[in-house]
């Protein structure tokens, strides 16, 4: 469940209350636009109102690799790029997507929780071997990090929006 009510009509669907505990919370804002929604078939769907963007919301929950693109009006945030010494075994951070991977929620007794914040997009992941990747799903992310967690010397780096 997204936490996530959206209002409108199909000229116009937007983001009208985020609650407290949404997994998006941190990634949409209120009057977000719903411009796209974009399944991980392929179908791409935009003229809809707010019932149908929840029907096919719910209906492809367990899903991952869900894209909706918002349009916003200009905000006073920024793009940075921020690149971290990850801690030795699990992180406690779960990461979504396909396309591009994310930081979808990060657990309140996870050793990176001072690193990482929801939204934050992986950019790339450096590995103690020298190895570096920067093109990955999140089912690949996960095993590199699984592979290497009782390493020292990882890295990771992330873009995150900041107010600027």
């Amino acid at each position: 469940k997204l936490g996530v009510v959206f209002k409108g009509n199909k000229k116009r669907v937007y983001v009208s209350k985020i609650s407290e505990d949404s997994p998006m919370k941190d990634i949409f804002q209120v009057g977000d636009i719903i411009d796209t929604l974009e399944l991980p078939d392929g179908q791409k769907s935009s003229n809809f109102n707010s019932s149908q963007l929840g029907e096919s919301l719910k209906q492809s929950s367990d899903n991952d690799g869900r894209v909706i693109i918002v349009k916003r009006k200009k905000s006073t945030t920024k793009s940075v790029t921020k690149t971290f010494d990850l801690p030795e075994g699990k992180l406690g951070v779960v990461f979504r997507g396909s396309k591009s991977v994310f930081v979808s929620k990060v657990s309140d007794t996870s050793h990176a929780k001072d690193l990482f914040q929801a939204g934050d997009v992986v950019e790339s992941i450096e590995l103690p071997d020298g190895e570096k990747y920067s093109e990955f799903t999140s089912t690949q992310l996960g095993e590199h990090l699984k592979n290497s967690m009782e390493s020292k010397g990882r890295k990771m780096s992330v873009k995150r929006q900041e107010c600027a």
